[in-house]
């Protein structure tokens, strides 16, 4: 048998007037003259009346009490309760009976014209019983529009009623009374038994839903008020559903005002979320007690750095509220000090403070957010400099048994009066002679404040003189840094407790401070303000013109100080403050989200949904008692864990029944027991399905077949904050688990937003993070590094270059990244769509091989692969994994140089070769032997038999060990095979015959790149090549490294050079004097080598005088390399050969002139007039004069030419033997330059005068960067 559900009938009210007295049901004629129990209309028939036109009044007006009602019993009307209040009843579980159920509709009766249904008639004697609608009933009105007024607005009570009776109804406890009451073990039982819900009751929307009872009871009989228990209190308030009679209340009862909104325009989803951030009711919790991740706090100066160098609007929004303008101001500083942003703050709020002010004598006069934030930033930059000039100064006067008290109406004795005086003159004199004399010492961070300062006094009163100037900067350093560790020293750690300061010393301290303060205003005391001050006048007029020149040093120094403040590393402890800031902005958000453009509001929203709701973290510590979140924290922090969400969660592990607590971290679900002990932890990777079936119960089956099943209150934002940590785990954001929950809980899953908003290059570092966790593999800054400061916009930004990752393992002694480092790095590229070439050089990755064939295997958007020199043998594996596998066969080009490969890789090799479009292979110093490349080429033999042409355009076979069989494959198939061939590298084989080798070049048409460095070419072969090089009509780059060739060959070969820009390299060969002779005649009459490389040649001084003077006749060559060809037998002809050149090319743009480590192969002081014939070239662009032993005065020279030249780009110039001053003097033409793009820094030069003592200032390197940075480099 089903039990009715006992509701309050406390809140029913009676609508009662003097002159009217309508009835909503409807009573039989012939019973009119009866007394009828008054019946309220059901839904439906309240919506039939208002079609009909027939509403009665007291359901669309406002009751009104006529006049001379008597209410001297203290009882007003009775009032309905409002639609709102009745939501929050049900919601709380005391809703009124008769709000519940449905009326007893009479058998047979008519109801097809929507008219109300007459009910029984009723015995004349009874009185009529009024019906409430019931809250569904109520919910369809509000909906449709037609709710009676009396449930929408809040019953007024009349002045004057009387209350003395205890009426109204006394007040229901709040949910922190109710907590409290538990606590203290005096909980009314109502709050702690469950109500007993029906049989059958239908609770499938997360909500009992009340059954339809008959009532029953007469009009005499009451029914109990039943209360929700504290576990049901404690679950609405998480929900943000707690009734307001439970909410703290400050004296009356508040009604909740949705604040206006200030979006006026569409808005994105994200916008949309954004913009609700400050509508949750925080948790009351102490700010202390939170804990903000180190991401956390990432994101918070992230976002900061953001506001000021993007959107300073913020920064004004954030500070309006003076009433927190002050404490925000203090949070955001330690906030932004901890990232060295702190003087960009300052800065930013200094300018703020000249553009509200007209007039220069208001500025800085209030103790405004700027100045708060000054004050506090000079505290912090300056705390040593005040602990060592000031403490001793400060300690003297309060423990000194003097006074310098000279107010008579304070002493009366005219004796203790002068010698006070005396004192008082006498401190002053010290303390403004300690300012001035410790002025060297004055702090970094002070002056560069002071710059700034300055430089906005002129910007904004450009009127002011310089010595108005300099006073109002130099007060202004005094009075918000020097005067005020005077005033308060406890404030600065000069005195470690104010109850050391006695009441006449800090007496002597505030005349002092007084004193200072005047001195920095250069204003005197006066009669009418305190006339007992006007001896020190004397002492004003005797410091003035000190502190004027004081300030002017400051003025002066500061304007040449670089912008640059070193700060100590500092770590955020006190959560307080960001917590302030993090309240701040989601109370704001809205109003940031409606006053901003729409770029600069999707940004800010990105910087939002990465740090969360602040009611969210609150809602997450507070539904633990404080000694656990203290501790909570403490485990947090030990173990370097972000808390996305924490609650409560009861679990049996082991057959042990835990009742535990449950934290999402950014990787991991983590169970921990009553002494923080891990019991389970879940790292994501793992989680194969989250099912929750119920409001209560939830469950984790991970993929080894295991599961954990427990009970939590808040299982949906478990789920919500799983979303939002693991998103960006996973590739497109697609889950790698599967959420099951009932349909009608599914919404509240869909468009979650990931913590990682700011992901670049298709979200590889959120990839990357999660892999690392789970490999248990520390994530390697450098990889960070690289991905976020990856521009997505510019050329080569889709190479995951990994050259430029460093290893952080101590026990690696490369500094490249070990292979366990690297594990995560290719388990994130399987399914990363946004690279498209992977760059891997010189690195060890054994140990890497599966995580390698898995990437050979999913990523369907690689093009390139280079895996140079990594120590693998396992290739065959390797490359029979992508032919089986991978479903795109994206790849172009793969370069696995200097790795051998055996017979099968290379045969595997040659099958991707012909069937996946290859375009180019790099296989230099892969091929040990000959059998290998017999293999490689075997692969192409159906080729040759069907006729079929491979797209091959780049085949580089250095190092290879070739028999006769493979030379004679090349010759006679490659043509035919690859007829499209670019670029073929044959240098240094390991081959008998060279002689044949250049016979591979024939039909091979389409040439541009060809490398035969190394060979040894006989006299028959020579004549041949000259021949077959003619034939090459697109050869760009010709390569004969350490090549011996007849001169006659190679000036035949020269002559052959058909393409109109050619680069020659030639770099140590060997050449007699008619081989000199020939490249010289060669080189004055060829007008399509633009590049000529003669590097390490044996042509020495007069052969290259030899050179040169041909080149004086050549107009195309743009590139010269004359590198460690000197060797002084002939300086002063190589000189005036060089001289001559260096004045006469126009073509000439790069000059490669690097020495060699001797003397004698170093130009010396030679440089000095080879730098300043460079002086007026208007052409040059890249200049290397490393190793040439030039010295102080070259470095004057060469700082000359950065001073002077328009065209410079790039400069290598270390090892030069330079000093210090010669140092100095390259930083400051750099800092005037304004080519150079690309500076080789001198770490050479700077060790060596280390090494002898003579160099400990680090400032020029950063000059050097700076001066680079600056260009937007």
């Amino acid at each position: 048998m089903s039990e009715s559900i006992s509701l309050s009938n406390s809140y029913e009210s009676t609508v009662s007037s003097s002159n009217e007295n309508k009835v909503d049901n409807v009573v039989s004629e012939d019973k009119k003259t009866q007394p009828a129990q008054q019946k309220k209309p059901s839904l439906a028939e309240l919506i039939a009346m208002q079609k009909a036109g027939t509403l009665p009044k007291q359901y669309t007006e406002k009751e009104k009490i006529a006049p001379g009602t008597d209410l001297s019993n203290g009882n007003p009307p009775a009032k309905k309760p409002t639609l709102a209040e009745l939501i929050a009843m049900q919601k709380a579980g005391t809703l009124p009976k008769q709000y519940t159920e449905k009326e007893k509709v009479v058998a047979g009766s008519d109801m097809s014209n929507g008219s109300p249904q007459p009910v029984k008639e009723l015995p004349s004697s009874q009185p009529a019983q009024q019906k409430k609608p019931s809250l569904a009933e109520l919910i369809a009105m509000q909906k449709a529009g037609t709710l009676p007024k009396q449930y929408t607005e809040k019953e007024k009570i009349a002045p004057g009623t009387d209350l003395s009776n205890g009426n109204p109804p006394a007040k229901k406890p709040t949910l922190a009374e109710l907590i409290a009451m538990q606590k203290a073990g005096s909980l009314p039982k109502q709050y702690t038994e469950k109500e007993k819900i029906t049989p059958g009751t239908d609770m499938s929307n997360g909500n009992v839903r009340t059954q339809q009872v008959e009532i029953t009871t007469s009009s005499t009989q009451t029914t109990t008020e039943k209360k929700p228990t504290l576990a049901e209190l404690l679950a609405m308030q998480k929900a943000g559903t707690l009734p307001n009679e439970f909410q703290k209340q400050k004296g009356t009862v508040e009604e909740v005002v949705k604040r206006e909104s200030f979006i006026h325009r569409e808005i994105s989803a994200i916008e949309e979320e954004v913009s609700k951030y400050g509508d949750g009711r925080e948790t009351q919790i102490k700010e202390e007690n939170l804990y903000y991740s180190e991401r956390e706090l990432t994101v918070l100066q992230n976002m900061f750095e953001f506001f000021m160098k993007k959107a300073p609007n913020i920064l004004s929004t954030m500070f309006s509220n003076r009433d927190k303008a002050e404490e925000l101001a203090d949070a955001v500083l330690n906030l932004t000090y901890s990232k060295r942003l702190a003087l960009d703050f300052v800065s930013q709020m200094l300018k703020e403070e000249f553009e509200t002010h007209t007039d220069s004598h208001s500025l800085f006069r209030e103790n405004t957010s700027a100045t708060r934030v000054a004050k506090s930033f000079l505290a912090k930059v300056g705390r040593k400099y005040l602990l060592d000039i000031y403490k001793p100064f400060v300690q003297e006067i309060i423990h000194n048994n003097i006074s310098f008290e000279i107010d008579d109406h304070r002493e009366t004795d005219k004796e203790k009066l002068e010698i006070n005086k005396q004192n008082l003159f006498k401190a002053c004199r010290k303390l403004f002679d300690l300012v001035i004399e410790s002025f060297d010492l004055l702090p970094p961070g002070v002056k560069l404040l002071a710059r700034i300062f300055n430089e906005y006094a002129a910007q904004f009163f450009g009127e002011l003189s310089d010595d108005s100037r300099n006073s109002l900067t130099g007060s202004f350093i005094m009075l918000r840094y020097i005067n005020p560790a005077i005033f308060s020293p406890e404030k600065y750690g000069i005195v470690d407790d104010p109850k050391e300061i006695s009441m006449s010393g800090r007496r002597n301290l505030i005349l002092l401070s007084k004193v200072l303060q005047n001195l920095s205003n250069g204003v005197k005391f006066i009669q009418e303000k305190e006339p007992f001050m006007l001896p020190l006048n004397v002492i004003l007029d005797e410091y003035l013109d000190k502190f004027k020149r004081y300030f002017r040093r400051i003025v002066n120094v500061a304007k040449n100080f670089p912008f640059v403040l070193v700060v100590e590393e500092a770590t955020i402890t006190d959560m307080k403050p960001i917590a302030l800031i993090h309240k701040e902005l989601c109370e704001r958000a809205d109003e940031i989200i409606g006053t901003s453009s729409i770029e600069i509001s999707e940004e800010f929203c990105k910087y939002m949904v990465s740090l969360g709701k602040y009611s969210d973290k609150t809602h997450s510590f507070g539904e633990f008692k404080e000694e656990i979140q203290i501790k909570l924290k403490e485990f947090l922090i030990k173990n370097k864990h972000e808390a996305v969400y924490i609650s409560s969660f009861n679990c049996e592990i082991n057959e042990n029944k835990i009742e535990g607590i449950l934290i999402v971290t950014l990787h991991h679900i983590i169970i921990l027991d009553q002494s923080f002990n891990i019991i389970k932890e879940i790292h994501v990777f793992d989680i194969q399905t989250v099912t929750s079936a119920n409001k209560m119960g939830m469950s984790f089956q991970l993929k080894d077949g295991t599961s954990l099943v427990g009970e939590t209150i808040h299982p949906d934002q478990i789920i919500i904050a799983m979303l939002r940590s693991f998103k960006s785990s996973f590739a497109d954001g697609i889950y790698g688990f599967v959420i099951d929950v009932p349909s009608h809980r599914s919404a509240n899953f869909k468009n979650v937003f990931s913590l990682q908003t700011f992901n670049t290059c298709g979200g590889f570092s959120g990839i990357y993070n999660a892999f690392c966790t789970y490999k248990k593999v520390p994530i390697n800054e450098s990889v960070q590094a690289f991905i976020e400061s990856t521009k997505e916009d510019i050329e080569g930004a889709k190479e995951l270059n990994c050259l430029m990752f460093n290893t952080t393992d101590p026990n690696n002694k490369n500094d490249a990244m070990s292979a366990t480092e690297f594990q995560p790095v290719l388990s994130a590229l399987r399914t990363n769509k946004y690279f498209t070439k992977l760059n891997i050089e010189s690195t060890s990755l054994v140990g890497c091989e599966e995580e390698l064939k898995k990437v050979l295997e999913d990523n369907e958007t690689l093009e390139c692969i280079r895996l140079n020199d990594v120590g693998i043998k396992e290739w065959d594996t390797i490359l029979c994994a992508y032919i089986e596998k991978n479903k795109s066969h994206n790849i172009k080009e793969i370069d696995l140089g200097n790795n051998k490969l055996e017979s099968k890789a290379l045969a595997s090799l040659a099958k991707i070769i012909v069937n996946y479009q290859i375009n180019k292979i790099n296989l230099n110093h892969c091929i040990s032997n000959d059998k290998s490349i017999s293999y490689f080429f075997e692969g192409f033999k159906e080729c040759v038999e069907k006729k079929i042409h491979l797209p091959l355009i780049s085949l580089k076979l250095e190092g290879a060990k070739m028999g006769n069989e493979s030379i004679d494959f090349m010759i006679n198939q490659f043509a035919k095979i690859f007829p499209n061939l670019m670029e073929l590298n044959l240098s240094n084989l390991d081959i008998k015959n060279s002689g044949e080798l250049v016979n591979v070049l024939k039909g091979l048409n389409f040439l541009v790149h060809v490398d035969l460095s190394g060979i040894s070419i006989g006299k028959k072969t020579e004549t041949g090549l000259a021949k077959i090089i003619s034939t090459l009509n697109n050869l760009k780059e010709l390569h004969l490294r350490k090549c011996s060739i007849p001169a006659i060959v190679l000036k035949e070969i020269i002559e052959n050079l058909k393409s109109s820009e050619v680069i020659l390299d030639l770099q140590g060969m060997q050449f007699d004097d008619e081989g000199i002779n020939s490249l010289a005649e060669s080189i004055k009459l060829n007008k399509n080598i633009i590049s000529f490389d003669i590097s390490q040649t044996n042509i020495k001084d007069k052969g290259l005088s030899k050179i040169l003077d041909a080149l004086v006749e050549n107009t195309v060559v743009e590139t010269l390399n004359i590198s460690k060809t000197i060797n002084g037998d002939d300086t002063e002809g190589l000189m005036t050969a060089l001289l001559k050149y260096l004045k006469k090319t126009t073509s000439l743009k790069n000059l490669i002139l690097e020495g060699g480590n001797k003397t004698d192969q170093q130009l010396g002081l030679n440089m000095i007039p080879v730098l300043n014939s460079l002086v007026k070239n208007e052409h040059i662009v890249s200049l290397d004069i490393q190793s040439q032993g030039m010295g102080n005065k070259g470095a004057f020279a060469l700082a000359n030419l950065l001073k002077i030249t328009k065209t410079l780009q790039t400069l290598k110039w270390d090892q030069n033997e330079i000093g210090i001053f010669g140092l100095r003097a390259v930083v400051d033409s750099m800092r005037v330059n304004t080519s150079v793009k690309e500076l080789q820094l001198p770490i050479l030069d700077c060790r060596a005068l280390r090494v002898q003592g003579k160099f400990n200032d680090g400032k020029i390197i950063g000059e050097l960067v700076k001066s680079v940075q600056k260009k937007g480099l």
